[in-house]
């Protein structure tokens, strides 16, 4: 999934085409490690591109984990189930339990 589709899955209004074309130029800019300057007008919903563009990092870093017995199990981006070489206990990682 990239960054505009992202968008326009968490975002409560639909994107303008402005703002189609900023996260895809700034998902182009993060690929080629290169820096995105861009001077906004107003009213063009800035601060929810800043929350999206945020909200799309935070989802792509890994995390680390750790089993209850306190043993680091790794780091992950996503579902995982990881079996402690420690206590032997079955880990499932990044999916909400009922």
């Amino acid at each position: 999934m990239n960054l505009v589709e992202f968008a326009e899955k968490t975002s409560t209004i639909p994107l303008s085409d402005w703002q189609k074309q900023f996260f895809a130029a700034y998902e182009q800019a993060q690929k080629e490690n290169k820096q995105l300057f861009v001077v906004p007008g107003r009213n063009i919903g800035k601060e929810m591109a800043i929350e999206i563009i945020d909200a799309w990092n935070n989802g792509r870093e890994l995390r680390e984990h750790r089993c209850a017995c306190g043993r680091l199990l790794g780091r992950f981006n996503g579902q995982a189930e990881v079996k402690c070489p420690k206590c032997g206990k079955i880990n499932v990682i990044g999916v909400e339990r009922k």
